[in-house]
């Protein structure tokens, strides 16, 4: 892994500078596949979109920001300590209640909302559940999602079938998957592991085991 530039950039709304600092290049050697499309890959970070500003609280875009400053990962940060974060689930739920987005950018909102969820069963405990309240806004979000992907392309065809699945739509995810474009044995084995959850009614998020 090699990371990428220290990027200054200032909040458009107080001024007040902050950091970040992604990647050059990785890989997804040794990475942890979910069937929500989340990896853990420890030489490929997640990369971040959208954070919030630690002084106003205001939702940032960084790819709608220009660095006002670029500097080597090797430099000295120059004393900046305001480094951009990722958000919360609290913080996603209350940017999608905020506005209205274009479809790329409500469809990345969900997904992380989605992810971050799931994260509470992660560790393959089938213990674990969310509350009530938790439960809800979860089903709501898959639904809201679902709407939003095209089941024409492979990717989104196979998330669409995990918010089903995760919703307890069994019978409407098994017809989704079935009618999603299958291309070469790797799009094959995944039709495969998603259909033996689905008809083993499993409603969590699982490792994708390929």
């Amino acid at each position: 892994m090699i990371p990428g530039p220290i990027n200054i950039y200032k909040c458009p709304n107080c001024n007040v500078s902050f950091a970040h600092s992604g990647v050059t290049s990785g890989n997804t050697i040794g990475a942890v596949h979910y069937s929500d499309g989340k990896i853990d890959a420890p030489m490929l970070p997640p990369s971040l979109r959208v954070t919030k500003c630690n002084f106003c609280l205001q939702f940032l875009w960084l790819n709608k920001l220009t660095p006002a400053l670029s500097l080597d990962y090797r430099t000295e940060k120059l004393g900046i300590d305001n480094y951009a974060d990722f958000l919360s689930i609290e913080d996603y739920l209350k940017l999608i209640s905020t506005q209205s987005f274009p479809e790329s950018e409500e469809i990345y909102i969900r997904i992380q909302i989605m992810q971050l969820y799931n994260d509470v069963f992660r560790n393959d405990s089938r213990e674990v559940n969310l509350s009530p309240e938790e439960d809800k806004a979860s089903i709501e979000n898959h639904r809201s999602l679902a709407v939003l992907l095209d089941q024409k392309e492979f990717r989104y065809g196979l998330l669409k079938v995990e918010t089903l699945r995760c919703q307890g739509a069994f019978d409407d995810a098994l017809e989704v998957l079935g009618s999603l474009h299958v291309v070469g044995d790797y799009h094959t084995k995944l039709i495969d592991q998603f259909r033996r959850e689905i008809l083993n009614q499993n409603k969590k998020v699982f490792k994708i085991n390929i």
